[in-house]
């Protein structure tokens, strides 16, 4: 399968991973940024109240919760606050990504979304925990890259 852009290629990616929750690529042409905004829903059965980054709470029987990561195109100046985004990842320009870091980042991806399902649904349940936020390894993101390069061999 030949993909035209990393756009195509994410669109098609994405669209076959195991996710309940919604996946939105957002393209901004003039910046030549591209963000993956993941929305996690969960169930509070519990009713438990719940506060978000600004303090608001929710008892809200259905919660979510959003992250973004950002892939940017590394041969132009990145002009964005880091603080929000869970990951920032370059492509090289108009070459976009080599084939094993896009299926190892699609790899990861998979990896971060289940673990952060699994997160938050323990959150909702497990009193001892106080907050919850997906977590992001840039070495396990390197080891699937490395895996999918060696897979190609």
């Amino acid at each position: 399968m030949k993909y035209k852009d990393i756009l195509d290629y994410l669109d098609q990616k994405i669209d076959k991973l195991n996710f309940d929750g919604d996946i939105n690529i957002n393209w901004d042409k003039k910046t030549r940024n591209i963000e993956i905004e993941m929305v996690f829903y969960a169930q509070n059965s519990e009713n438990t109240k719940i506060s978000d980054i600004n303090g608001v709470e929710s008892e809200n029987e259905i919660i979510s919760f959003a992250d973004a990561i950002l892939l940017y195109d590394g041969t132009k100046q990145l002009n964005v606050n880091q603080e929000d985004y869970l990951a920032l990842l370059p492509f090289n320009g108009k070459k976009g990504w080599k084939l094993s870091e896009g299926e190892g980042f699609i790899d990861y991806l998979q990896t971060i979304l289940d673990e952060g399902q699994s997160d938050l649904l323990d959150f909702l349940t497990d009193d001892t925990q106080s907050f919850f936020n997906l977590k992001w390894s840039n070495e396990t993101y390197m080891q699937s890259i490395q895996r999918q390069k060696n897979a190609n061999r």
